[in-house]
């Protein structure tokens, strides 16, 4: 269709200058004379138009036909030379037909050339729109293949199983943090209970030492007893007795003393077994709580640092987000921008296709005018050829008149065949009057058909010629 349309243009180029030519000589010369004084005027205007026409050239063919449109008269002189001529209008309109072509030709070409321009705009709209498709492709297998790494939903579960797993360790922190706080408590009670026995010992140690005194002091009261030589032997015996007696006592109270000292000795140093096994576990404890609080640092540091990371992928996530959201924000508006130039080229190719049926029919109707034109001018020619063959018979019955009249005036107005009667000079007078007359009006009358005849087409004719002027009007 494309080159079809070039193919009809570049004829149409190359056929836009003999135009003119062309009905220069469909339409043959102008006469330069006429019988009627309408036709000769109607002719010598047509010959102005046809002068202006006959100057274009291949070349310069638009200018003059711009030149001979902007001649044409105005349109109240134009309406006034269609009433008085039919003809002129005729002529006008095959005048203003080389500038209709040219402008039903400059149209198509107006249109060929938008609808270029619209075509490579859209290409590269097109071409635009396939890179950025591809840049959004692009980023969205990244987004794809980052996600295939690690993703969002992963980074959640890791981050809760950590969490329970710290929340495990803190829990157990906290019951290790209770046991120590409970095995301190014992530790402090067991170091008052140590602290009570050691002064219970301090105080049976000084009983002990108070009764070793004691012993001693008896033991050497019996030695001075012994010694003693002047007290009774009665006394002597008693006090031996008595000293012996508290020396039992004492050496029993001693024994207990010391039975008693070795009992608290005993539970002292199982007190101090228990506290050693209790510092042992709580060194242990101690140990294991320090083992936890390195693990829940490191736990902590390692949930910050996942935290920052998934902090940074959901910051990245959100700016790839709204890349896309931009991309494909514009991605539809360049899909809308691209509908609406798809409808504009559809209204363009729907008015181009328009145009180039108006070009079709005006060109039709151009030929349709040629060929009118054509029959009107072989109408003319058998016309004139009428006019000629008429003008001759005219001549000749002027000539025949010319004639008859010098028969008649010689013969006083009678024909040259009647002998004139003397007799009755009144009679013979109004009988010529009557036959002057009658030749008088035959005469106007031929007069009257012979300047019918002269008329051009358009105008009142004889009933000869009105039925080719009803041919032409159905035409």
């Amino acid at each position: 269709m494309y080159v079809v349309r070039e193919t009809r243009t570049s004829i149409l180029r190359s056929a836009r200058g003999p135009v003119p030519h062309a009905l220069e000589h469909i339409l043959g010369p102008r006469p330069r004379t006429s019988l009627c004084p309408s036709v000769g005027k109607a002719s010598s205007s047509r010959q102005t138009r046809s002068g202006y026409c006959s100057q274009s050239d291949p070349a310069t063919g638009r200018l003059v036909v711009a030149r001979s449109c902007s001649t044409v008269p105005s349109s109240t002189e134009l309406l006034q030379v269609c009433k008085l001529n039919p003809a002129a209008d005729r002529d006008l309109t095959i005048g203003e037909l080389p500038s209709k072509l040219v402008q039903s030709e400059l149209l198509p070409t107006e249109q060929a050339l938008k609808l270029s321009e619209i075509r490579a705009s859209q290409r590269a709209k097109e071409a635009g729109c396939n890179e950025m498709i591809l840049e959004l492709e692009k980023d969205i297998s990244m987004v794809k293949t980052e996600g295939a790494v690690v993703t969002f939903k992963e980074l959640i579960d890791k981050q809760a199983a950590a969490n329970a797993e710290n929340l495990d360790h803190l829990q157990t922190v906290a019951q290790l943090q209770e046991q120590l706080q409970c095995h301190e408590l014992l530790l402090a009670k067991q170091g008052e209970r140590i602290q009570e026995l050691q002064q219970e010992l301090n105080r049976a140690e000084e009983t002990i030492f108070k009764l070793h005194e004691k012993l001693n002091e008896a033991t050497v009261q019996i030695e001075q007893l012994s010694k003693a030589e002047d007290m009774p032997l009665q006394d002597k015996a008693r006090k031996q007795e008595e000293l012996k007696h508290n020396g039992k006592d004492i050496i029993g109270e001693v024994g207990d003393q010391d039975e008693a000292a070795q009992c608290g000795i005993k539970k002292i140093q199982l007190k101090v077994v228990e506290a050693e096994e209790q510092s042992q576990a709580e060194e242990q404890l101690r140990q294991q709580v320090a083992r936890l609080e390195e693990q829940l640092q490191s736990n902590q540091d390692l949930l910050e640092f996942q935290a920052e990371k998934l902090k940074d992928t959901e910051q990245t996530e959100q700016d790839l987000r709204e890349e896309l959201a931009n991309k494909e924000l514009l991605f539809s508006q360049v899909t809308q921008e691209l509908i609406e130039r798809d409808k504009d080229l559809t209204v363009v190719c729907r008015t181009l296709k328009e145009k180039h049926r108006m070009g079709w029919s005006q060109e039709h109707r151009f030929l349709l005018l040629q060929e009118q034109v054509k029959r009107l001018y072989a109408m003319r020619a058998d016309l004139k050829q009428r006019n000629v063959a008429l003008e001759k018979e005219i001549i000749r019955l002027k000539h025949d008149i010319r004639k008859y009249a010098e028969i008649i005036v010689g013969n006083d107005g009678e024909p040259f065949y009647q002998v004139q009667s003397v007799g009755n000079p009144s009679g013979c007078s109004s009988y010529r009057r009557e036959r002057r007359e009658t030749k008088a009006i035959n005469s106007r009358n031929i007069a009257k058909e012979s300047a019918q005849t002269r008329l051009p087409c358009g105008q009142e004719s004889n009933p000869v010629r009105s039925p080719i002027r009803q041919n032409r009007s159905k035409e």
